[in-house]
């Protein structure tokens, strides 16, 4: 998963998301030819979901097919934009897949939509909020979040976050809302896997771009700074419209498209 906000071009993401779900320029555990951009790691076929600001609103997009196959994607290309997160899954329950299962969870807040993507498995959060099985973790994730969410409250955020099960793998996740983005990087320690479940950031001229891999279209791995387990970053977008002199971000007038 992706997010960035600054002077987005959605075609460089949507390239970006392609080879990341394809596997290329994976730095971690699961890849044979880690920290090589020419790598090849786990592959994110599960569907796809974007949220991008769109003419004063967040425009959501989804496909159930892997992104490099989806036609779909077409209607993502050729945009300008300033804030922007793009998700591709890879199913952590084979059976639990399609369009019902793709990211973003859409929620609604006083302020209007917000939408959660989830990188990672937590098979028993649904116990958390008394529910009695789970349709899917990351639903159950977000419900169990949301009340911190709401609240834009990121200490409570962390308290929630510290009473996940010890089955989690990951609570990785990104949370679009107006006026803001929040990112995530949460798994427990220790941890099997710790380089798989590590986000990334990159600072340019021209976008802040915090990624699930480093994202060779954009800098050498090099450039990229891995983000610290157990930290929640926000970034603002008040003063961001569909362009960076634009004005303030503003998502009353929602348009759904797919989500």
């Amino acid at each position: 998963m992706i997010a960035a906000i600054g002077d987005i071009k959605t075609d460089e993401f949507v390239d970006a998301a392609i080879s990341l779900s394809n596997g290329v320029g994976a730095c971690h555990e699961l890849s044979d030819t880690c920290p090589e951009n020419k790598g090849s790691g786990v592959r994110h076929y599960d569907g796809w979901g974007a949220v991008y600001l769109k003419q004063g609103h967040l425009e959501c997009v989804r496909g159930a097919m892997p992104i490099g196959k989806d036609p779909t994607v077409a209607s993502m290309r050729g945009i300008s934009t300033s804030a922007l997160v793009i998700h591709v899954r890879n199913a952590s329950i084979k059976s639990k897949k399609g369009i019902d299962f793709v990211h973003p969870v859409k929620r609604e807040l006083d302020s209007g939509p917000g939408y959660f993507f989830h990188n990672g498995f937590v098979p028993e959060a649904y116990s958390l909020i008394n529910r009695d099985s789970s349709r899917w973790d990351t639903e159950d994730l977000c419900d169990w979040l949301l009340p911190a969410l709401r609240m834009n409250d990121n200490k409570a955020v962390k308290s929630r976050l510290a009473q996940l099960p010890p089955s989690t793998s990951s609570a990785n996740f990104i949370f679009l809302r107006r006026g803001c983005v929040v990112i995530c990087n949460w798994f427990p320690e220790p941890h099997r896997q710790p380089k798989y479940y590590t986000m990334w950031q990159l600072q340019t001229e021209r976008m802040q771009i915090y990624s699930s891999e480093p994202l060779p279209q954009f800098a050498p791995v090099d450039r990229w700074r891995q983000v610290q387990n157990q930290t929640i970053t926000t970034l603002d977008c008040q003063q961001m419209g569909d362009t960076p002199t634009a004005s303030a971000l503003r998502v009353e007038n929602v348009r759904q498209a797919g989500c």
